[in-house]
């Protein structure tokens, strides 16, 4: 597993598991490309608590924001504490940690929750992602970022 990716993961992973996990560490390696094929057609991420206010995401929606967000974090880490399976979904309570291009320190906790499905060929891909995040946290977080980015001339895209 990558070392972007570690934790409490099981040496032999479930055919599940392993999509989320090679998913994820697509993500914290900031390879969207890569991220894209362990995604379905009609994927959505959803963010939560709903009370956050961020709108779901479709697949070109759910890139486009990595890809914009990406370059403002360096050296994105997941410490994954839990995992548990049942069917076609995989859950995670896992952490994230990283430093923005503003020096910030970025620490956040989830809770993340994967839906599966058999793709044409036989292969599995995540149909669904729920989110829920540190909504304190986050709130704070990207509200005195977004200020960092923007009083050093940057556009941030949150």
């Amino acid at each position: 597993m990558s070392s972007r990716v570690s934790g409490s993961i099981p040496s032999n992973p479930t055919p599940q598991l392993q999509v989320v996990l090679d998913y994820l560490t697509a993500v914290c390696e900031g390879d969207f490309s890569k991220m894209t094929t362990f995604l379905t057609d009609d994927f959505m991420h959803h963010v939560h608590p709903r009370s956050l206010g961020i709108p779901s995401s479709d697949k070109a929606a759910w890139t486009q924001f990595n890809v914009n967000i990406y370059p403002f974090f360096e050296g994105f880490k997941l410490q994954i504490y839990e995992i548990v399976e049942g069917g076609n979904t995989v859950s995670l309570h896992a952490s994230s940690s990283s430093t923005t291009t503003s020096g910030a320190h970025y620490n956040n906790e989830y809770a993340l929750f994967f839906e599966l499905v058999a793709a044409a060929e036989g292969s599995l891909q995540i149909r669904r992602q729920k989110e829920f995040v540190n909504s304190k946290y986050a709130s704070e977080f990207f509200l005195a970022e977004k200020a960092r980015q923007e009083a050093a001339g940057h556009k941030f895209p949150m």
